[in-house]
């Protein structure tokens, strides 16, 4: 009797355990994206608005494929690393202060390989060893940071061999266009975070890449040179000086300082590298994400590099390669993440839209190509004829990746450019008295490979000519309507 009243209880508890794992599960699927903030409490609200970015952001990063990107940059970043170097060095040396520079570099490592840690039973001679693995004596005391710091020192002696002049003009073209090429990718990657599908043109991505490889060097330089903490404590009293010292020297400042530079970085280059417009706070959060995750990275690599050594009996003088791939790989993917919580942070009004984004059906993307079309031929039309995409999308609570998708087919089909200088801002290429519905109809059905591409020729006649027909009956009545009727039609209804 108690047995199966125990029983039964057992079975209550595993019921309930599951209904409630169902509505978490619901609650995650469609209620959180249900729930009206408005008229929920503040820290409710804010805890709702919180789960929508972290549940939009794991989805964005699995979807967008970010691991396997994150993989083919570490290929591009260890075969880019020395050509960027060597651009980045000898505009610095056009300074006069190159070895600042690569002093200021070689600090950072070394001030990050200071924190590996040497466990005692990984020190302990092999005779004495429980755990059957042979370390080489090379990678006892530390010696894996030592072998880092080599590293980048005969990666800098490699940079310093290169001889621009021994080069010749088709060798820096060569060793120029590496490091855009490199860039690109780089930009591809944050593109597609984004949906955009058309990057910067060739001109743009020379001139902007390579102003941030000369303004880089300035600015290591500059912060590295400067005597900031002299001509701060020159005006202050000597006590007041003294504690300031104290406390700029403390960890807790040093600890801020590296978080806050951190996060600057990062925040640059994933507001930097796509090529789009991005809110601030968006940069801000998804470069102090980063800055967290990189720090956190930075310390867990310090802690586990002592079983690097392991690898001492299989890689030999190579041990380090691995630990070198893993280091970069995974800090891509922090990177990469950052990017996916800035786009979703600055996509908060359109959560549920995102996600539906990439399953818009002909319908739906026509229609959005008509409003926008009819928004640039507005624009045209008044005293500023430049379409701001970007303020357009937010407006109507647009999802970014599909507006962005219909505009690149809009691009692609002449009807919209986009301004060289201004991301996110595009012009109408035809007057709206020229340009009818029927071309942008067919912008939007033909954007693609057609039937002759995919080999569909031989298919039945009768078919081919049946959907012939539905499309020649549906451009009947628009293929001569101009844009203007659209903004004259608003026009009447405005008026009357």
């Amino acid at each position: 009797m108690i047995d199966s009243i125990s029983d039964g209880k057992v079975k209550m508890m595993i019921v309930a355990l599951h209904q409630r794992l169902n509505r978490v599960r619901s609650f995650l699927k469609t209620g959180v994206w249900d729930a009206d903030l408005a008229v929920l409490p503040v820290w409710r609200a804010v805890g709702v608005r919180l789960l929508r970015v972290v549940l939009l952001v794991f989805r964005g990063f699995k979807d967008d494929e970010c691991a396997m990107h994150a993989s083919a940059l570490t290929f591009s970043t260890l075969m880019a690393i020395v050509p960027i170097l060597a651009l980045c060095l000898s505009m610095a040396r056009g300074l006069g202060d190159a070895d600042t520079a690569k002093r200021w570099i070689q600090d950072r490592v070394q001030d990050w390989t200071k924190t590996f840690k040497v466990e005692p039973q990984m020190a302990a001679p092999d005779a004495h060893r429980t755990d059957g693995v042979d370390i080489p004596e090379e990678f006892v005391q530390g010696e894996l940071a030592i072998r880092i710091n080599t590293l980048v020192e005969k990666g800098f002696e490699k940079v310093e061999n290169i001889n621009f002049a021994r080069l010749g003009t088709v060798g820096l073209i060569l060793l120029i266009w590496m490091v855009i090429e490199v860039l690109g990718r780089v930009e591809r990657s944050f593109n597609r975070v984004w949906g955009i599908t058309i990057g910067r043109s060739v001109w743009r991505r020379f001139t902007d890449y390579l102003s941030v490889l000369l303004i880089l060097p300035i600015l290591i330089v500059a912060a590295a040179s400067l005597p900031i903490m002299e001509g701060v404590t020159r005006y202050m009293p000597a006590d007041t000086a003294v504690l300031f010292e104290r406390f700029v020297a403390s960890g807790l400042f040093k600890n801020g300082v590296v978080l806050l530079m951190t996060t600057l970085v990062f925040a640059f280059m994933i507001m930097f590298m796509p090529n789009t417009t991005m809110k601030l706070n968006a940069g801000l959060t998804g470069g102090f994400v980063s800055a967290i995750l990189f720090l956190v990275w930075l310390s867990i690599c310090a802690m586990i590099q002592v079983g690097a050594a392991r690898y001492g009996k299989i890689y030999g003088s190579f041990a380090v390669a691995p630990i070198v791939l893993a280091w970069v790989h995974v800090s891509w993917q922090i990177v990469l993440f950052g990017a996916e919580v800035a786009f979703s942070v600055q996509n908060c009004e359109t959560f549920r839209m995102e996600q539906n984004a990439g399953d818009a059906n002909v319908r739906a993307r026509l229609l959005l190509a008509l409003s926008v079309t009819k928004e640039a031929a507005r624009s045209m039309l008044s005293e500023v004829p430049l379409f701001n995409l970007e303020a357009y999308g937010h407006q109507h609570r647009i999802p970014v990746r599909l507006l962005h998708a219909v505009v690149d087919e809009l691009v692609r089909t002449g009807i919209l450019a986009g301004v060289a200088e201004r991301p996110g801002v595009y012009v109408l290429l035809k007057a709206p008295s020229v340009l009818t519905i029927g071309d942008i109809l067919n912008g939007v059905l033909d954007t693609g490979a057609g039937v002759r591409e995919l080999g569909l020729g031989h298919l039945d006649a009768d078919v081919r000519k049946a959907v012939e027909g539905a499309f020649k009956g549906m451009h009947a009545g628009v293929a001569l309507a101009s844009v203007d009727t659209l903004l004259a039609g608003e026009t009447k209804r405005m008026a009357g």
